[in-house]
C-alpha cells in the first residue's frame, strides 16, 4: 500500500506595519507596554480594551509613553486612540 502525496502551499499577508502611525512594543509584554507615534505627537485619550471589549485603561496620550500591564489577565488586548482615524493595534499579554 502507498501512500498517498500531499502538496502544502503557504499562504500569507504582507506585513504592513510600516504603514502605520504609531506602533506598540514589545509583544507580547508581561510588565509593561511602549506606545510611539512615529509621524508625530498626536493628542489624545488611549484606550486598552479586552478581547470581550471591557476597557481595561484610559489614558491621555503622550509622544512615547510607557503603560503599566503586570496587573492585567494574559490575554489579547487592542490598543485605540480615541476619535483618530489611527489603525487598532493590539498586543499579547502573558
Amino acid at each position: 500500500m502507498s501512500s498517498p502525496e500531499v502538496t502544502c502551499a503557504t499562504l500569507g499577508f504582507e506585513d504592513r506595519r510600516e504603514d502605520l502611525g504609531w506602533s506598540v512594543y514589545p509583544n507580547p509584554a508581561t510588565e509593561t507596554i511602549t506606545l510611539q507615534f512615529k509621524n508625530g505627537f498626536r493628542s489624545g485619550q488611549i484606550q486598552i480594551f479586552d478581547v470581550m471589549g471591557r476597557i481595561a485603561r484610559e489614558l491621555e496620550a503622550q509622544a512615547s509613553m510607557e503603560i503599566p500591564i503586570a496587573d492585567l489577565p494574559g490575554g489579547l488586548y487592542y490598543i485605540r486612540l480615541k476619535d483618530s482615524r489611527q489603525p487598532v493595534l493590539r498586543f499579547v499579554k502573558y
